[in-house]
């Protein structure tokens, strides 16, 4: 299916073949009140993007970055949820992400609750600045993990390796070492 610009945000079921636990959805973020975030409060937008809880206690599926989002200051998130609020809504029904056992036990561990929101760097610092933002968006699929956390020392370096379909794809190296 082609990308339609109009659709961002409507939500995704990933494909079986990517290797998931279940059956992963990317839910509607749109502003759709039937099939989307429409109804949730800016309070509950919140708590899912920063703690991975959604409206309904649920927890959500790490592949939903919530670990990193937490890092982001009050300001980058309200700017986040103002710009979710302002997309036009799509309407998308689509089905609840479904995990298959233990995971979906063990999914209902992961989130933790953000008690002090910290202060990132400031964006004048360019590298600690940059540093941060690496940290919130690139540092999970550019670096080999294990138990689900960056391997000290290979941060960046690559290696994480990603089922498609019959083939296994492993992301880049990010640092400048050859």
């Amino acid at each position: 299916m082609p990308f339609d610009p109009a659709r961002t945000g409507a939500g995704f079921v990933f494909p079986k073949e990517l290797g998931f636990p279940g059956a992963i959805v990317g839910p509607n973020i749109t502003p759709d009140p039937e099939t989307g975030i429409g109804r949730w409060t800016d309070g509950e937008k919140i708590r899912a993007i920063r703690e991975g809880i959604s409206r309904d206690g649920r927890a959500l599926f790490s592949l939903m970055p919530y670990r990193q989002f937490a890092k982001m200051s009050d300001e980058d998130i309200y700017s986040l949820v103002a710009y979710m609020n302002s997309r036009p809504p799509v309407k998308n029904p689509l089905p609840r992400t479904s995990l298959q056992f233990p995971v979906s036990v063990l999914n209902r561990f992961e989130p933790a609750p953000v008690l002090t929101p910290p202060q990132p760097p400031s964006p004048r610092d360019a590298v600690r600045y940059g540093g941060f933002l690496a940290g919130l968006a690139c540092i999970q699929c550019h670096s080999e993990l294990n138990k689900g956390k960056p391997v000290q020392g290979r941060e960046f370096a690559g290696g994480h390796e990603f089922a498609v379909g019959q083939f296994i794809v492993r992301s880049a190296n990010l640092t400048p070492d050859h």
